[in-house]
């Protein structure tokens, strides 16, 4: 069976998609970590730990650092970012293999 050889934007772009994934199920797992941890802290500001920020989890409204928010707004980011490359590789894919449209 001879070894197909992939072009090089090919092997970039499956590597690319690769790492991505990786990111993304990370922040995934970690987001909702997070949220079923904070489902546990208090319904009423505590200034004295620092929660004072709300944080709407599962129907209810938490209190949370500020650097706890940011935390949440990052893996946010990151996962909504994720989501973008992956359909963009996806799509960009697709497009080269399926060759150029009829005029």
């Amino acid at each position: 069976m001879p070894l197909r050889v992939m072009p090089g934007w090919m092997a970039y772009s499956k590597s690319a998609l690769g790492i991505v994934g990786l990111v993304v199920i990370a922040a995934g797992f970690t987001y909702g970590y997070l949220d079923n941890e904070y489902v546990t802290y208090s319904r009423r500001p505590e200034p004295e730990t620092g929660r004072t920020v709300p944080y709407e989890v599962k129907g209810i409204v938490v209190f949370i650092s500020p650097r706890q928010r940011s935390v949440i707004s990052v893996l946010r980011w990151t996962l909504a970012a994720g989501g973008v490359v992956a359909v963009a590789c996806l799509v960009a894919k697709g497009r080269m293999r399926s060759g150029p449209s009829p005029s």
